[in-house]
């Protein structure tokens, strides 16, 4: 019975595995300005199938913008070490990625990283 309980486990957690980890969500803040915010939020984790063949596809999701208390928002894909990010499915915006884990707009304005979370899938 134990060993029952035990392959189940260890089957669960494949499966789990192989459906993806979750959502990543980070949220970064303007480095003049803490009222505006980024969050950004990836589609889905990576599944084991993809790392065991060393197939990935680029990090990609939602972000919201607050800035000046407007909230703007569209999808993003992170291209080598930047962000690109389509507002509203129109115009596009490039944030590079710094050594210290910062992002410096096309404009030069720098956004630090402040939370990282992660969910699992839900169902």
């Amino acid at each position: 019975m134990r060993k029952r309980v035990q392959l189940l486990f260890i089957a669960a957690v494949f499966v789990a595995l192989l459906a993806g980890c979750g959502r990543a969500s980070d949220t970064y803040v303007n480095q003049k300005d803490s009222t505006q915010t980024l969050e950004f939020t990836t589609d889905k984790g990576v599944p084991l199938r993809e790392m065991a063949h060393g197939v990935f596809e680029a990090p990609r999701g939602e972000f919201i913008l607050n800035r000046d208390g407007k909230l703007a928002s569209g999808r993003y894909t992170k291209v080598d070490d930047a962000y690109v990010l389509k507002l509203d499915g129109s115009k596009e915006w490039k944030m590079k990625v710094q050594p210290d884990s910062s992002l410096r707009d096309e404009d030069g304005t720098v956004w630090q990283h402040q939370t990282h979370s992660r969910q699992l899938r839900a169902g």
